[in-house]
């Protein structure tokens, strides 16, 4: 059984390693769809919601008063940036973390990313780890 990643044509995974692939991409969504359902029915936003009470809070003394489930503890240039990045309306948001897909090279590492629970459960909860990482990349 050869595992070799240029065994097949074009440069493409041989049999065996791209059914493996196939696999692993098919448990990782079955993982992550109570996630990806979350998206879609309205559940609760965690992350995003706190992005809002953050750009609301600016300037007023209260953007570190912790009371739960508001939490920020990033920097007030962030929360000064936040209140301008809510403006957009939610949905808009996890499309961008979709997008942001496309700048990753090779696409085989962009697949990877979308069947992955971490990226879904970024989407859901509205937070910025999904550009970070692109960034990095």
């Amino acid at each position: 059984m050869s595992l070799s990643w240029h065994g097949g044509p074009n440069g493409l995974p041989s049999l065996p390693l791209a059914g493996l692939l196939v696999a692993a991409a098919g448990l990782s969504l079955y993982v992550s769809s109570p996630t990806i359902v979350a998206v879609f029915d309205g559940s609760y936003v965690f992350d995003w919601t706190n992005f809002i009470e953050a750009g609301e809070r600016f300037g007023t003394g209260t953007l570190y008063d912790i009371e739960p489930p508001y939490a920020f503890r990033w920097s007030p240039v962030a929360a000064w940036l936040l209140g301008f990045i809510t403006l957009m309306p939610l949905w808009l948001w996890q499309l961008l973390h979709l997008a942001a897909l496309l700048l990753i090279r090779p696409w085989l590492l962009a697949v990877a990313v979308l069947v992955s629970y971490p990226f879904w459960f970024d989407v859901q909860t509205g937070n910025v780890m999904t550009f970070v990482a692109v960034a990095g990349l």
